[in-house]
């Protein structure tokens, strides 16, 4: 909660959230519900983190590893398939996807294997409205003709008519290792798409503050209704409690604290029998009587020193300030 409030605050400040009005919290919230829309957003923040499903080897790939397993603590892992062995489990997973393209959070590396974890499936529509830098060049589309031949990333290798169909379809290069073969039609649209989402952020990233027109509401309706539209044909359904607000919790539903005190008290008694046991047990540990009655009087005996001492001390031995006590101060005229 901490950490939304300071992002929230950093908003507000720059000006992407105004207080009232035109992009007030309810307004910027417009899309909070939508899945499809906020994993646009987790897409263009973790890129280049981006795995593709090579559906012939049955592997996730990525530009420099050309196997990355999921963790095991991954929901994609082998948990869901414990009559499997691990690798076959794996190949099962990866073959019950719906789409090529996933998002991850973090890669670990045991020895030579990495493993990813925090998965998210994406469309390639997202792919490839969110993915790759700002500005394409000018070659970014290329037609079928000039690209045949290329080892690139297919989503449509499952079909029969792979060889037919391939010929009819355009190559998008979003990167050096991420290209998309897509429908020409399609792809150009979504290149056109792509261009004036791009060009609407950066306005907003220069003058955040300005009012929204007509146009940038229209593009951003667009990117929404194409984004649902991708997630409903790929059959992905929507997160449980996306946008909901965090459920306050009250003192009631925190045993913890509770458990924590009964535990540490149990602790501390058992702790107390247990050095009251250990001294019974030990008798060396407890001083004789005698050794008692003599340290008594010699306390006593160093305490009449000391006050004899002070008696004999000098008329300004008051200005004297002993370094284990607390410095008085000369008092002024009265």
């Amino acid at each position: 909660m901490q950490a939304n409030m300071a992002l929230f605050c950093l908003f507000h400040l720059s000006g992407f959230v105004r207080a009232r009005g035109g992009a007030d919290i309810r307004d910027v919230n417009t899309n909070s519900e939508n899945w499809a829309v906020i994993k646009g957003a987790l897409v263009a923040g973790m890129y280049p983190n981006l795995v593709h499903v090579d559906r012939d080897s049955l592997v996730l790939t990525e530009p420099k590893e050309k196997k990355v397993p999921s963790h095991p603590t991954s929901v994609l892992g082998q948990s869901q398939y414990k009559k499997i062995a691990p690798a076959n489990g794996q190949a099962a997973a990866i073959q019950a996807l719906p789409t090529d393209w996933l998002i991850y959070d973090e890669m670990t590396r045991a020895h030579k294997t990495a493993n990813i974890r925090c998965c998210s499936v994406v469309t390639p529509v997202t792919v490839a409205l969110f993915c790759g830098p700002a500005k394409l060049p000018s070659n970014a589309l290329q037609a079928s003709s000039s690209f045949r031949g290329e080892g690139v990333s297919n989503d449509s290798s499952d079909s029969e008519m792979e060889d037919k169909t391939a010929a009819n379809l355009a190559l998008l290069k979003l990167d050096e290792w991420l290209h998309l073969k897509l429908d020409p039609e399609a792809a150009g649209m979504l290149l056109q798409l792509r261009q004036k989402w791009h060009s609407l952020f950066l306005r907003r990233m220069r003058a955040p503050s300005k009012l929204w027109s007509q146009v940038d509401e229209t593009t951003v309706r667009a990117i929404t209704a194409v984004l649902s539209a991708e997630e409903q044909s790929a059959s992905l359904q929507q997160a449980s409690g996306t946008g909901q607000r965090p459920r306050p919790v009250t003192c009631e539903e925190l045993p913890l604290a509770s458990t924590w005190k009964s535990t540490n008290s149990r602790k501390n008694s058992t702790e107390t029998e247990l050095s009251d046991s250990s001294h019974a047990e030990n008798p060396a540990l407890d001083q004789p009587k005698k050794y008692k009655e003599k340290d008594i009087l010699l306390s006593r005996q160093s305490s009449d020193d000391r006050s004899a001492q002070s008696s004999v001390k000098p008329a300004d031995s008051s200005s004297y300030s002993s370094p284990c006590a607390i410095p008085s101060f000369p008092v002024f005229g009265k």
